[in-house]
């Protein structure tokens, strides 16, 4: 008997055996690889999935368990009948089936593109380009379901219509116009490379960008992920507001985060609890970003210009007012984060685990595809008072293999793309900005 024509084409694209065989019994023996390999990968999934499901208390139940990540849901939908009814079936007609299947495992796996969404600072949040909005699909939905959610006419605040505010840079206002704006920014890159949002390899965001990175790896909805930004903003002024009249911010550089992590807690034994001095933000190996009570931050900066031999720099940086930014990322917060965590509880019912990897910078690392949204509440709640670790987020992200960074928001978010090159100059062509 001659050796019959091969049903699997492309090996390499499939990943399965030939079969070449020139008998019957070399056909069934290449059918025997083929249901094994099946077999295996579905006994992987299953594992993945169970570990995912025992994850919950926290990162380290499922971190580096080294069990795969590429296989989906779809291929197993599809190739587990193949696995139980093989026997009724020929041997073309099970490869033909677990080729289709593979091909579509392999179409739904992610490409190495991470979307990022950036926090409120001042003006960022000031204007939307009306080009934009109007050509994207739904954006002007999204702006009007936003001003019934807050109250606002978030289109003449965003200058759609030729004007802004200052009044947008406020934290009740700024914040979910950023939100907004990046939303809308993700159905732009929807709307113009689709593939680059419902197949990237992970999302992450500054502040309230993680709830945008929340919406774009579909965890919740956008008037819910609003209606949760809405309170963040509201109870962080709040908070802000009980701080004390007297609050600062300080840039440090030439210092690991480590040593000035040190030095804040030497404030704190020298002042007490009262005064306050934390590192708010960590944007590059040496570049931070403290806030606090005034007082506070004098110390700090007194102990940082002792060591001005050894290269550190210390400079206050100018702060309106209004926007009260020394209190943030601070334990000045723990009220504003009481309250977030409880709204974030009651509306976990409503929440999904996320379709792709979600880093969160109060940890530096992601949490993957499939995670339990209870960790996630938790993260969002704790990254309120915590130090963002956005330097590391960003080198882990691109140690894991990500190779395109989307950046996603206001027009202003180039911000972030140059944050982003000066953490990481490798990634300077391949880091782009989609604006809304």
């Amino acid at each position: 008997m001659g050796a019959g024509p091969c049903v699997h084409r492309d090996k390499a694209t499939t990943g399965f055996a030939c079969c070449t065989a020139e008998t019957r019994k070399g056909d069934q023996d290449v059918d025997k690889k083929t249901l094994e390999n099946l077999r295996l990968q579905v006994e992987v999934l299953r594992r993945r999935n169970a570990a995912l499901e025992a994850a919950g208390a926290g990162k380290k139940d499922y971190v580096n368990t080294g069990l795969p990540t590429t296989i989906r849901p779809s291929f197993a939908a599809k190739a587990l009948p193949v696995a139980a009814t093989a026997p009724s079936l020929s041997v073309q007609e099970r490869s033909r089936l677990l080729q289709e299947a593979t091909a579509e495992a392999i179409a739904s796996l992610p490409l190495p593109i991470a979307l990022l969404f950036p926090n409120q600072t001042p003006g960022l949040a000031g204007s939307l380009v009306p080009a934009t909005v109007t050509r994207v699909p739904g954006a002007i939905r999204m702006l009007r379901e936003a001003a019934d959610i807050t109250g606002s006419d978030l289109q003449e605040i965003a200058g759609i219509h030729g004007k802004t505010h200052q009044k947008s840079d406020a934290p009740r206002l700024g914040q979910p116009l950023v939100f907004v704006a990046s939303c809308i920014a993700i159905e732009r890159l929807r709307y113009e490379r689709p593939e680059a949002v419902h197949r990237c390899q992970a999302v992450a965001g500054i502040g309230v960008g993680e709830f945008a990175a929340l919406y774009a790896a579909d965890v919740l909805d956008f008037d819910l992920g609003l209606r949760l930004v809405m309170l963040r903003a509201e109870q962080m002024q709040r908070a802000a507001s009980a701080a004390g009249p007297e609050l600062m911010q300080l840039s440090i550089t030439g210092m690991s985060l480590e040593r000035v992590q040190a030095l804040c807690e030497q404030v704190r034994r020298t002042l007490g609890d009262d005064e306050v001095a934390s590192v708010a933000y960590s944007v590059g190996a040496q570049a931070h970003i403290c806030s606090g009570t005034k007082q506070g931050v004098e110390e700090l900066r007194k102990l940082i210009e002792a060591q001005a031999r050894a290269g550190a720099r210390a400079s206050v940086l100018p702060s309106p007012e209004h926007l009260r930014c020394g209190a943030f990322q601070t334990k000045l917060m723990e009220e504003a984060q009481r309250q977030l965590r409880k709204a974030l509880l009651d509306a976990l019912p409503k929440l999904r685990p996320p379709r792709c990897a979600v880093y969160f910078n109060v940890m530096g690392e992601a949490v993957p595809a499939g995670a339990q949204p209870s960790l996630i509440v938790q993260l969002l709640a704790d990254q309120i008072t915590s130090t963002v670790r956005w330097e590391q987020t960003v080198r882990t992200m691109l140690r894991e293999g990500i190779e395109e960074l989307v950046v996603c928001g206001p027009p202003g978010a180039s911000q972030m793309k140059e944050v982003i090159e000066d953490i990481a100059p490798e990634a300077a062509n391949r880091t782009t900005l989609c604006s809304a």
